[in-house]
């Protein structure tokens, strides 16, 4: 196990604050949200309790730029849980950093 998922599992990485750089012309965009079967949706739950209790991720309670979650199949017969964050990649200008 790597370094961050021990950090994860032990809930020791502290809260963080991201600031995204969104173009103040760019139109907040929610993605239509997407249904899963139970299994998937225990995983999905269980990922982001996981993420909670790190501190890792907090809850928000406005939803701009919503973004939905995928399950990706690992090679392992795992799931791994990803953001699709397309649209709001759109609108944030490039880094050159």
């Amino acid at each position: 196990m790597n370094r961050a998922n021990r950090e994860i599992q032990e809930g020791r990485l502290g809260r963080r604050a991201t600031r995204l750089n969104v173009d103040t012309q760019a139109n907040p965009i929610t993605q239509k949200k997407r249904s899963f079967g139970m299994e998937r949706n225990r995983i999905i739950e269980k990922e982001v309790n996981k993420l909670l209790k790190a501190g890792y991720v907090a809850e928000v309670q406005y939803t701009q730029w919503f973004s939905i979650v995928m399950l990706v199949p690992k090679a392992v017969e795992k799931w791994r849980m990803c953001m699709d964050f397309t649209n709001l990649n759109k609108a944030c200008p490039e880094d050159p950093y």
